[in-house]
């Protein structure tokens, strides 16, 4: 629930921020989901981590990113 409060409400538009990141984290976390459960996966909460940081809504070079993560 946390985190999902957190997504619903967490805008990178934000005028009094610069923030190079251009993402939207819920859009982009829903995504991801549906990619992964394609391949029949899914994210743990220390990937979520992943979706904050990440410059774009580029959903598919995330998914490879995350690959990598859970193999190391």
């Amino acid at each position: 629930m946390v985190f999902t409060n957190t997504f619903a409400k967490y805008q990178r538009g934000n005028p009094f921020r610069r923030v190079l990141n251009k993402n939207i984290p819920l859009v982009l976390l829903l995504k991801i989901i549906r990619l992964l459960n394609n391949n029949n996966a899914g994210i743990a909460k220390k990937e979520i981590l992943l979706l904050l940081c990440w410059r774009d809504n580029n959903a598919e070079s995330l998914y490879v990113e995350v690959k990598k993560f859970v193999k190391v």
